[in-house]
């Protein structure tokens, strides 16, 4: 039952996706910009719902019922799964405030510490590490400036984007 919620779930990220794709510019008359995509997700929810389907076929007639049973929240895996999800709202909203170097660093360490890293130098080498590399494909790979923060946290992303 937790792979046809995880692909219902997915079936309905996707179609939401194919809709925000119809508010795609158009410029230039290149029709590509806003059709391709939408064709990509249209063939992937055209596969997810299959895909659904044979899940639904294979369920035995017992198993097809939803309950709130499925969803162990004593289990930590499943705790740890919740603090995650929570983790990335929080770095999602804090991301415009507190910038993108500070922010990632941070949900970085949280993250690495979720699931077990215990050694303080380990987490902040990984969390500056993974922050470097992310930022150097956006800016240098991809020619996009990620947040920078607010008031004094702007100056401070500022120095750190120049000590990379």
């Amino acid at each position: 039952m937790g792979e046809l919620i995880f692909n219902v779930l997915l079936l309905v990220f996707f179609a939401v996706m194919a809709v925000v794709s119809n508010q795609i510019t158009i410029k230039n008359d290149v029709l590509t910009a806003r059709y391709w995509p939408m064709v990509v997700l249209v063939l992937i929810i055209l596969l997810l719902a299959y895909k659904i389907y044979k899940i639904w076929a294979a369920l035995p007639k017992e198993e097809r019922k939803l309950s709130l049973g499925i969803f162990k929240l004593g289990d930590k895996g499943v705790q740890r799964f919740l603090v995650s999800i929570l983790l990335l709202l929080a770095y999602v909203i804090a991301l415009p405030y507190l910038g993108f170097v500070l922010t990632t660093m941070l949900f970085f360490a949280a993250m690495a510490f979720l699931i077990g890293a215990r050694k303080l130098p380990v987490i902040v080498l990984a969390s500056v590490g993974i922050t470097a590399a992310v930022w150097a494909v956006f800016v240098w790979g991809l020619d996009v400036f990620p947040p920078r923060g607010v008031g004094f946290l702007e100056d401070v992303s500022i120095w750190l984007e120049y000590l990379i």
